[in-house]
């Protein structure tokens, strides 16, 4: 618990400068639009085994991570109480990763064709 507090003290000064920073399992980027991004990545190993309702799963899963950190760390809350938040569930294929959908003050924004269910 005390790490991931410094961990995330230690994410605020990079975030202030703009600076991508991984606590635990999330990325945490200021992207173009001074979003605050919080991202996750799928624990599929197989795109095509995603589905919407796993995705909005995971993407559950990301913002109760998040939701954890915030209650960790008073100087992390206090950041990201100024911040505009979007969540993410990308996919990690291995060079890189495949954006998945995004959440924006509850609207999900599905970036990549996975099944319905």
């Amino acid at each position: 618990m005390e790490e991931t507090k410094k961990r995330l003290e230690t994410a605020v000064k990079f975030l202030m400068d703009k600076l991508p920073f991984k606590v635990g399992d999330i990325y945490l980027g200021i992207d173009e639009r001074d979003f605050l991004n919080i991202t996750v990545a799928s624990r599929s190993s197989a795109l095509g085994n995603i589905t919407k309702l796993s995705a909005q799963e995971e993407l559950e899963d990301g913002k109760r991570l998040f939701n954890e950190m915030i209650r960790v760390s008073n100087e992390f809350r206090l950041f990201t109480i100024k911040q505009k938040i979007k969540f993410n569930l990308d996919f990690d294929y291995g060079m890189g990763d495949l954006r998945i959908c995004s959440e924006i003050d509850g609207i999900i924004y599905w970036h990549y064709d996975v099944k319905m269910s």
